[in-house]
């Protein structure tokens, strides 16, 4: 997520002012697109940092993280307001068959109900190959006589 500021003219007076809106970047069969999340308005006098650290409190908050380190107290009331309007506009159904298929479908587990048969890992063998490979280790065992073992099978 990011923060876009846009310039734009009032039609009456014809001032110069800035807008600003929350942006998602996600990808589509088109390629990657950019998507409005939310208007912020446009009384934001914020500097490009500010902004960038507002998108990423918003960004934690809607995703249910937690952080150590909590922003400024304006920027922090300022991401709990945004995240709220934003949980509302995520909750509202969509029409556009387009972006259905981009909302994230959920569902409740209950993990002692999993079962699961014939569970196999890979990740020592994997991990083993990968540092043969760093280490150039040779690929397999040449013929050679019985008492000299220099080249190993891995």
């Amino acid at each position: 997520m990011f923060i876009r500021k846009t310039r734009k003219l009032d039609l009456v007076t014809k001032k110069p002012y800035f807008s600003f809106q929350l942006i998602e970047s996600i990808r589509t069969e088109r390629g990657p697109r950019q998507r409005i999340l939310l208007n912020l308005g446009n009384i934001l006098d914020l500097d490009a940092e500010q902004l960038k650290e507002l998108a990423n409190r918003i960004e934690t908050i809607v995703s249910g993280q937690t952080t150590c380190v909590l922003p400024s107290q304006r920027i922090e009331s300022l991401a709990q307001a945004y995240a709220s309007r934003l949980i509302k506009n995520l909750a509202k159904p969509s029409v556009d068959k387009k972006e259905t298929s981009a909302i994230p479908d959920y569902a409740t587990i209950d993990l002692r109900s999993v079962v699961h048969q014939e569970a196999r890992t890979v990740g020592a063998e994997d991990l083993l190959l990968r540092i043969a490979k760093q280490l150039n280790l040779p690929q397999g065992r040449k013929k050679t006589s019985q008492s000299t073992r220099e080249n190993w099978a891995y």
